[in-house]
Formats: structure tokens, sequence, C-alpha cells
């Protein structure tokens, strides 16, 4: 790698490592899935992917992902990865104004002599005011390219050695790096209805090698009442060689506890960093969360312990003058909780059994999660719990989280 790229590899693994030291929280994610993708080089064929990850919080405001990727190509080509990202915002201010830092690295082997590797970086301020988030940031990025190229040449004849065939190996290398702003909005449509919506909308005007690549993306996450969740991007790129929309979507239908049904489909531009070309994809699969421990999730005080009917929610939040709760049990319509002396909130909710995403609402503006609980983002620009109803009277069982990809 060029210096550039090994920095910001480095700075990113270095901050990522500082996070499972303190980890509150974590869980573990197995993904499979089969069906047709396209590889680094533009060749498409049948697919089978397994992708474990591990998820790790650090309060409630910040998040790490270490994943792993094996991928068989019936092309007979096969690839292995590994990536990290790092999530980190302040809590919202009375003015609305937050900080927030998205980081990630990622490298991929393939079998067909060919390294890939991308490091980002993208700090942001966001404002909020009521549903609409305004979004303002730079994106900065770099990628690498190693490639064996393989070439066949004559050896030099003689009168009593005939010319030979020579084949050499050189390993070619590239690095890239970028930097741009990156804008937008994200509005939420529909709280408390039966489908709540993100809707969202990200502009990235880069200079790659000497070219201005701009893509456009506008998104929506739709999450129904019960668990299911349905995601939509549609883009498009504007360079000098590449001109073209594209568009995606991926369904995830929860079939049993910690057990979900996936399925994703799309096309893509290619990626300007490491040069991996575009493609398009489709596939199905299922996805299997185990969690893990943490420290005890808050408890309120001087208070007895929740009907058998009943499962407990609490969050601490001693700095709070009003707290709801709301999930996808009822289409996330908020319910007040109540406030015990050691400033944890708490409600109890006649919940079945199944599992289900959740999140308290502080003073009418700021989504939390509790400390302990672990968490990821939720798709609507904040981050959301699970917790698991074992049986129809059971309390509190355990807190999962879920990969919204």
């Amino acid at each position: 790698m060029k210096p550039n790229t090994l920095a910001l590899v480095s700075a990113l693994l270095v901050a990522a490592a500082a996070v499972p030291a303190a980890a509150q929280s974590s869980a573990v994610q197995v993904a499979a899935a089969a069906g047709t993708a396209t590889d680094e080089r533009g060749v498409r064929s049948s697919v089978v992917t397994l992708a474990p990850s591990l998820l790790v919080t650090n309060g409630p405001n910040v998040t790490f992902t270490l994943g792993a990727t094996a991928t068989r190509f019936a092309s007979t080509a096969s690839q292995i990865g590994g990536s990290m990202a790092l999530s980190a915002a302040t809590p919202v201010s009375p003015s609305g104004f937050a900080l927030s830092l998205n980081t990630g690295a990622s490298a991929t082997q393939a079998s067909f002599d060919a390294t890939f590797a991308q490091a980002d970086l993208t700090p942001a301020v966001n404002w909020t005011a009521g549903a609409l988030t305004l979004i303002g940031g730079v994106h900065l990025a770099s990628g690498y390219t190693a490639v064996s190229q393989t070439t066949t040449t004559q050896s030099p004849g003689g009168p009593l050695q005939p010319s030979q065939p020579v084949q050499t190996t050189q390993l070619v290398s590239e690095s890239r790096s970028a930097s741009a702003p990156s804008y937008g909005a994200d509005v939420r449509v529909g709280t408390g209805s039966p489908v709540a919506t993100l809707l969202s909308f990200r502009e990235e005007p880069t200079h790659v090698g000497g070219m201005l690549v701009t893509d456009q993306l506008v998104g929506a996450t739709m999450n129904f009442a019960g668990g299911t969740s349905l995601s939509a991007l549609l883009g498009h790129r504007d360079a000098p060689d590449e001109r073209m929309g594209f568009a995606s979507a991926s369904v995830a239908v929860p079939i049993a506890a910690n057990l979900s049904l996936t399925m994703a489909g799309g096309q893509y531009p290619s990626n300007r960093l490491t040069g991996a070309a575009g493609g398009q994809f489709f596939c199905m699969g299922v996805r299997l969360l185990f969690g893990g421990g943490g420290p005890a999730l808050p408890q309120p005080a001087g208070v007895g312990t929740p009907a058998p009917q009943e499962t407990r929610l609490a969050i601490r939040a001693t700095d709070a003058d009003s707290v709801a709760v709301a999930g996808d049990w009822d289409a996330w319509k908020p319910v007040p909780a109540a406030r015990a002396s050691n400033g944890v909130w708490y409600v109890d909710l006649p919940l079945k059994a199944g599992e289900y995403r959740y999140a308290f609402l502080v003073d009418g503006r700021e989504w939390r999660v509790p400390q302990g609980a672990v968490a990821v983002d939720d798709g609507f620009g904040g981050k959301a719990a699970y917790v698991t109803v074992r049986t129809a009277d059971s309390v509190l069982a355990k807190h999962n989280q879920e990969d919204n990809r």
C-alpha cells in the first residue's frame, strides 16, 4: 500500500481495537445465502456465501462490528474477506445538534490472484428538528488493488536449443485516495402507524484519479409491526466514463426467535477506489443471532417485579424530564415510562413470545437504548435494541442486535 492508504487503515484498526476492550455487550450473527452474483472481475455466476460477524456496543452511542465472509462462485472462483466498522455519536443537544463519526475498513483476497482493500472515515454534523435530520460532513477514503499478471514470452533459440515459451508472473498494485463533501437529509414518516418509514437522500461529488464522480442516493427503510423490515435504494452515478442508474432492495422476515429469512437483489456501479467492476446480485438466505453477555441492564429502585404476564423494559436517564418506550410490537407507538428514585425509567408491557426491536424516546427528541443492550443502526438515524421474550409470561430475557443491511 502507499503510505496514505496504510496510515488510514492503521488508524481505523487502532480506533476499533479500543472498543471491544471496554465493551458493554456483544452478540454474534451468522448469515448464509445462495443466489447469483458478480465477482470483482465482472464475471457473474451462481454463488454461496457464509458471513459470521461480531457485534459490540460500548454505551448507547458506540457500535463496533467485526465480520468475515467466505464466498464460492460456480465459475470456480472463490474469495475470503474481512471487515470492521465503528460508529459513534454524541447525544443530541437541546438545540438539535449532534456529532457523528463512521469509520470502516475491508479487505478481500480472491482466488484469481487479486487483493482488494478499502478504508473510509466520515465525520459529520447532524441537526434534527422534529422528523427532519440534516447531515453534513466529509468522506475520506482510500483503496488498494493488487493483481498478479502472467505474461508469456519466447526464450531465445539457438542452433542446438529451440525457442521455448517462458511465463513470468508480476504483481501489479495501485493505491487511490479521495475526499468529498457528504451531505443529505433524513425524514421520518408514519411514526406510530403500522408502517414506519425513513426516507433519506445523500450526495457525494468525489474526485478520483483526476475524474469527478458524483453519486446521488435515495433510500427508504420500512419497519412493519411484527419485526419485518424492508429497505430499498435508488442511485445515479454521473462520471465521464460511467453514467448509469442503479437500484437494490432487501427484506428480512423473522420466522423464529433469533432467526430471520432474508432476500436481497439489485445492481451496483463500479468501485472507483479498488477498481472492482460493477455488477448484479440476487440471493436468499437465513440470519441467525446469538446474544452475548454484558453488564446488568438498569433496574428501577424501590419497584416490585413485573406481573407474570408482563415484560419490563428500562433505561437509566437521570437527566430526562420525560421518557417513553416504542417498539415494533405495535408499530413504534410511544408508551410513557415511569421514573424510579434512582433515575431509571421503566415500562411493564404484556408482550407475546417473540423478538422485538425497541428504543426509548427521551424528552420527546432523542432516541436512546439502555446501556448494556447490544444495538446497531435502526435504519432511522438512531439505534435499536432487541428483547427476546421466550414465553408469553416471561420477564425481560436478553438483548440482541441485528445488521439491517
